[in-house]
Formats: structure tokens, C-alpha cells, sequence
């Protein structure tokens, strides 16, 4: 740097203004909301259960009553000497609004009363698009043409969002999986956009899966109709762990929301998922499932003028009411929301990637056992031996994990123990359930023992243990 280069910089730095003599900024200044006993009877809904105040214009917005008190303590009015605060003649006032407990329910009207006598606010607002014609949509349906190749996929995505659009108050009984193997940033995610866009971001929204799985707190669910779940991928020391409560939140049909600091409500569970990865093995996935519709989607993403102008959709009004329309109009005779998800070719990959060695061992093993009986010790001592230091929970974890995907393949274990060799164990059925599951314990038994004797020669090591049968000529 030359000497006139630095002159100029000190040249600068005395031209700037001192602190001391700037000008602070104008403080912002939020005008305090002002209303009337009559606007708030017009606006605001007392919940017994909580108690909550609920507010009309944002249903979102649930104040307990010492919040609604001081969020409007400047509102009152004269009665005689006496200067009232308004929010209290509100609480006491004949004609305010009220009922027992919180809901969603798109089924139902704003007020409703249920069987049991309770009279329920329901938050469902359904969105009002205007009427536009359907062939706006088309950067919709061609972007879903290039997203999804496969067209019964495709159509059945678009029936599926259909129905979403028509029938919010009915849950389908599967959820979309939409995978890209090689690519990131072909445009899926998009979609979850799109549909916060169509039903607002108090129906519909994005959620980390894993998070939601290991928290206890769900309230971002409340009155979503369409979830998006970007990137799904569990860590896979926990992806058996939540197993059965990811299945309860892709059937069930009620919502508890739990909300930090909040009373807890019961609502109409109706929230659909769409879920996005780029892994195979992002969930696990057996055999038996009925709610994951896993689609092979592009893997190469288009330029970027096309997604530049791809977004800009999603700020075009006349677009997101063309796409509502060609929702709304779209025939729902072909959908059927209790159909079973397919096992299409890219499920049954991801059924396989979605396995631990010691799971598709397991698979293999059971699948190739000539003994319709087989002792729990026998079984678990071959496939999940214990390692050497190895804590004893992790032991366990591993065990659930391959007693987890047996059953999966519809293996069941005996209703009762059994005496095997001096020691009381459960048996697990491989072969004919029908047939064993009465059998007499003496007939098990017998069974485990021939099980054992081929387990004992190979050592319970999984790979002799096929070999031997597989030597076999009759293969038993």
C-alpha cells in the first residue's frame, strides 16, 4: 500500500461523523389495538376448558384470561365515577361468545355440540379462492409430468391433493413419499410450498419428522390438512426406536396437541404427510406397510430459469386460484383414501436398503429354516449375539430392532412359555401359525429340541446354519 493510499484512508475516517453526534433512530412505536364492549363481543370466544380467549380474526391467537386483561387493560369504560375495564364487562356479558372446548374439524360448522352435550369452537377456516379457469394451472401439472415420470403415480398424487382440497375432513389411510436417489433440487419441496400457499399457513405447513418424533410437544400439527417433511432421514441407531409412534401419526384419526405452557385439546386428526428424501433407506419401511406410497421422482434438475419462474408461480394469485379450482374440480371417482399404499419397485427397495445386516440376516435366515418351532434363545443367540463389553440396553435396542422386522414378515411367538432343556422359554413360530399356535406344549417343545440340534452343530452361526440346510436334500 503506497503512502497516498493511506493518506486517504485517515482522510476518510475523519470525514465520518463521531458517534456521539449521530442522530439515534426513531424508536418504532406499535399503536395499542383500541375496541369496544361491542367489538370485542363481535370478535372473541371464551373456552371453558383452558380457560382461553380465542380470537376470531386469528385463531392462532389464545390468550388466557389475565393475558386478554392486560393485552386490553387501556380499554374501558365510564360508569358512573367508576372507569371499568372493558375485557371485564366482556367476561360477564350475557351475549359473549362461548363454548366448552377447543377443536379442529373441517366436517363441522365454526360451533358445534357433540354427543356427549360439549359445545365446541372449531378453528377449521376453509380457504375462499375465487373461481378461475383450470388452464392457469398448467405450470402445476407440467411440473408434477417432469417431477413424477411414472403416471399413476403422478395421477395419484393429484388425486390425492384433490381429495385434500374437496375432502379435508376425511384422512386418507397412506401418505406420499416422494424420492430422488442421485439429485438434490429438482423442485419437490416445492409442492409442500405450494400447498401453504393454497391452504394457509394454519392448514398446512412443514415439520421436522425426526424432531416431531422425539419431542412430546406436536402442536405445530394442529389444524394442518397437508404437512410437507423435507428430507427425511432418522439417525440409524433410531429409526426402529419411534417405530410404532411413527405409526400412530400416519393412522390415527384423533390429535392430543400438546402445547408448552398450554391446556391440553382433542381434534379431528386429518393432516396428510408429504415427505421428501433423497435416501433409500430413509424410514424403515416392512413388508406389511399400507400407509408409505414411495414414488421414484426426476433425479436431474431442470436450469435455473426454469425454477426462477417456477417460484414466481407461487406469488401469482391467478395461478394459486387456477391450481384451487383444477383441486376442486378434479373428479374424485377413482380415488378411494382407504386404498392400501402400493409395493410398487422403488417401496421394495427401500423396504431393503431400509434393513440392518443383522435384519436382512434375520429375513434370510427365518425364510430358509426348516423347522416350523424354534427356541427365543436358540433364535436371538444367532442372530443378535451379545458382544463382548457391549452394554446391555444396546443389546436390547438390537434385539427389537431383528424381533421388529420378524415380525414384520408375519412370525409370531408362542402364547405361552415352555420348558426347553431345564429353562422356561418362548418359542417363535416360523411356519403354519394356524397349526401351532394350539399345538400342546410337549409338541413345541419336541420341535425346539430338533431346531436346537442344527443350531448346536453350526455353532447358532447364521451363515453355517444356511449352509447346512441349504446341503440338505430335502432341505430339512
Amino acid at each position: 500500500m503506497s503512502i497516498e493510499d493511506v493518506k486517504e484512508r485517515f482522510r476518510q475516517a475523519e470525514t465520518v461523523t463521531p458517534i456521539s453526534s449521530r442522530k439515534k433512530p426513531e424508536p418504532v412505536v406499535t399503536k395499542r389495538e383500541t375496541l369496544s364492549l361491542d367489538a370485542m363481543l363481535a370478535r372473541f370466544v371464551q373456552i371453558a376448558k383452558g380457560p382461553l380467549i380465542v380470537d376470531l380474526n386469528n385463531t392462532a391467537c389464545r390468550l388466557r384470561p389475565n393475558e386478554f386483561a392486560a393485552a386490553y387493560a387501556h380499554c374501558r369504560e365510564q360508569i358512573g365515577n367508576a372507569s371499568v375495564p372493558i375485557t371485564a364487562l366482556w367476561s360477564q356479558h350475557a351475549e359473549r361468545m362461548s363454548a366448552d372446548v377447543l377443536t379442529l374439524n373441517p366436517a363441522e360448522g365454526q360451533f358445534f355440540t357433540d354427543d356427549r352435550g360439549l359445545r365446541h369452537f372449531n378453528t377449521w377456516c376453509p380457504p375462499s379462492w375465487p373461481q378461475t379457469a383450470a388452464t392457469f394451472a398448467k405450470p402445476f401439472f407440467d411440473h408434477l409430468t417432469y417431477l413424477i415420470p411414472e403416471q399413476r403415480s403422478r395421477d395419484d398424487l393429484i388425486d390425492w391433493l384433490a381429495h385434500a382440497a374437496q375432502t379435508p375432513a376425511v384422512r386418507p389411510h397412506f401418505h406420499f413419499l416422494l424420492v430422488a436417489q442421485t439429485a438434490e433440487g429438482t423442485g419437490r419441496s416445492w409442492l409442500a410450498d405450494l400447498m401453504v400457499r393454497l391452504f394457509s399457513p394454519r392448514h398446512a405447513g412443514a415439520i421436522d419428522l425426526h424432531r416431531l418424533l422425539n419431542e412430546t410437544f406436536n402442536s405445530e400439527l394442529s389444524g394442518k390438512v397437508v404437512m410437507g417433511v423435507h428430507e427425511v432421514r432418522a439417525p440409524p441407531d433410531e429409526r426402529f426406536s419411534h417405530r410404532d409412534r411413527l405409526k400412530s401419526l400416519l393412522t390415527d384419526t384423533t390429535l392430543t396437541v400438546n402445547e408448552k405452557f398450554e391446556p391440553r385439546w382433542v381434534e379431528r386428526f386429518v393432516t396428510r404427510f408429504l415427505m421428501f428424501t433423497n435416501k433409500d433407506d430413509a424410514i424403515p419401511l416392512s413388508e406389511t406397510d399400507r400407509r408409505v406410497y414411495a414414488v421414484r421422482c426426476a433425479d436431474q434438475p431442470k436450469d435455473e430459469v426454469y425454477y426462477r419462474t417456477l417460484y414466481a408461480h407461487l406469488t401469482d394469485e391467478r395461478f394459486l386460484a387456477a391450481v384451487w379450482t383444477a383441486l376442486r374440480e378434479r373428479s374424485p371417482a377413482g380415488f378411494n383414501p382407504g386404498r392400501r399404499a402400493p409395493e410398487n419397485r422403488m417401496k421394495l427397495q427401500m423396504i431393503a436398503a431400509g434393513r440392518s445386516d443383522e435384519q436382512q440376516t434375520a429375513v434370510e435366515l427365518v425364510k430358509a429354516c426348516p423347522h416350523p418351532i424354534v427356541s427365543s434363545d436358540d433364535l436371538m443367540k444367532a442372530l443378535v449375539p451379545r458382544g463382548e463389553h457391549e452394554p446391555y440396553n444396546d443389546h436390547r435396542a438390537r434385539q427389537a430392532a431383528v424381533i421388529a422386522v420378524l415380525k414384520d414378515l408375519g412370525k409370531q411367538t408362542g402364547p405361552n412359555k415352555v420348558w426347553v432343556d431345564g429353562h422356561s422359554v418362548r418359542v417363535w413360530i416360523l411356519t403354519d401359525p394356524l397349526k401351532w399356535v394350539d399345538a400342546v406344549p410337549a409338541a413345541l417343545v419336541d420341535e425346539a429340541l430338533k431346531a436346537r440340534q442344527d443350531f448346536m452343530h453350526a455353532t447358532w452361526m447364521p451363515d453355517l446354519l444356511l449352509g447346512h440346510w441349504q446341503r440338505k436334500p430335502d432341505g430339512g
